[in-house]
């Protein structure tokens, strides 16, 4: 353990919790598209993105939009005012696509470690 720590591999620890005795029984992918891709614009999301204790995670993606974001909330009630409130009050986000996570069949944290001959 130690030797990947200093080689950089493993970038820290974490406890995975159950979001469900947390109270958070609502999840959610959103996929947000910006308004343009200005430097301040990109700025303004990410710095959000960053500060924000519901985004669980975040992603620049190819496709329609330009991020996916995994989103926790209490209920739906929650993840809506979130959206609305939150997100396309920005004034940086042109759209949000919603996918609300209807129940997750595997849920990890581990990456897995390619065999030397996986390229």
């Amino acid at each position: 353990m130690k030797r990947l720590e200093e080689a950089g591999i493993i970038t820290r620890y974490a406890a995975v919790l159950d979001g469900r005795k947390l109270g958070l029984r609502a999840f959610a992918y959103v996929h947000v598209s910006l308004t343009d891709h200005a430097e301040a614009t990109v700025r303004t999301f990410s710095d959000f993105v960053a500060e924000d204790d519901q985004v669980i995670e975040c992603a620049s993606i190819t496709g329609d939009a330009d991020f996916v974001l995994k989103v926790a909330a209490r209920d739906p009630e929650g993840l809506e005012a979130f959206i609305m409130k939150r997100i396309l009050r920005l004034g940086v986000v042109r759209n949000a696509n919603t996918n609300f996570i209807l129940r997750q069949t595997k849920v990890g944290g581990a990456l897995p470690i390619p065999d030397s001959d996986d390229g």
